[in-house]
């Protein structure tokens, strides 16, 4: 003959298992927020490398577009100027301050240093200096050489 189960033990393997205590759901929460919370601290310096590479990105495309533009002209008619980009690289009139996100001056030519590999009278430096409106004290200086065509 068989024991018969007692009703106690009946009950006790029906019941469903037991859920997280209220210490462990504690533990948990705070072992996730710790996590996030070092996720949070690197959010600031990413936007601020990303930024900068934009600021990169924008300045090649306007040194680019300019020493093309000092290459094709002829160079007596080389001179000084001053232009204005917007934040996309793209020239703006003068007098449209609210689109205005880079001040670009570009500088008179100048003899190349006799150090060279090539002749003062074959070349001339170019210095586009670009100012970011949103951060005027970050200036970046770019030298283009032209040559003299003869």
């Amino acid at each position: 003959m068989c024991p018969t189960p007692s009703p106690l033990g009946q009950r006790r393997a029906g019941r469903l298992p037991s859920a997280f205590t209220l210490i462990e759901a504690v533990l948990a929460i705070g072992v996730v927020s710790f996590a996030m919370l070092g996720i949070l601290g690197l959010v600031p310096v990413g936007l601020a490398t990303f930024r900068s590479a934009m600021n990169l990105t924008v300045e090649s495309a306007i040194v680019q577009e300019l020493s093309g533009e000092l290459q094709r002209t002829d160079f007596t008619n080389l001179s000084p100027m001053n232009l204005r980009y917007n934040e996309q690289g793209i020239r703006v009139p003068a007098g449209d301050a609210r689109r205005e996100s880079y001040a670009v001056e570009v500088t008179a030519p100048r003899p190349l240093d006799s150090g060279n590999l090539v002749a003062p009278s074959a070349a001339s430096t170019m210095l586009i200096k670009i100012v970011n409106q949103a951060e005027p004290n970050a200036t970046n200086s770019y030298s283009v050489v032209v040559p003299r065509c003869h």
